[in-house]
């Protein structure tokens, strides 16, 4: 449980930009700009938001967090939130 707590390393948005930067080589920038980049790792309350907020990083996919329905819509608030900016 603590290492859920720790603040989002730099990792995702490296691995999100190579993904990203893969694309653009393979496909084009249009195309891979049209591609959606999901985190999957430890995504939770604390950081949520911190990762929503990186770039290549357009949406998380979460696990506990969402077992139950308080912390489910607590994350789609927060999520919401980012599209309201």
């Amino acid at each position: 449980m603590r290492k859920a707590l720790q603040r989002p390393k730099k990792k995702p948005k490296r691995y999100n930009r190579a993904i990203r930067d893969a694309l653009v080589e393979c496909y084009g920038q249009e195309t891979a700009d049209s591609v959606v980049l999901l985190y999957g790792g430890s995504v939770n309350l604390t950081n949520a938001s911190e990762l929503l907020d990186q770039v290549n990083i357009d949406g998380v996919f979460v696990g506990r967090t969402a077992w139950d329905a308080e912390g489910y819509v607590e994350l789609l608030s927060i999520a919401n939130s980012k599209l309201e900016h």
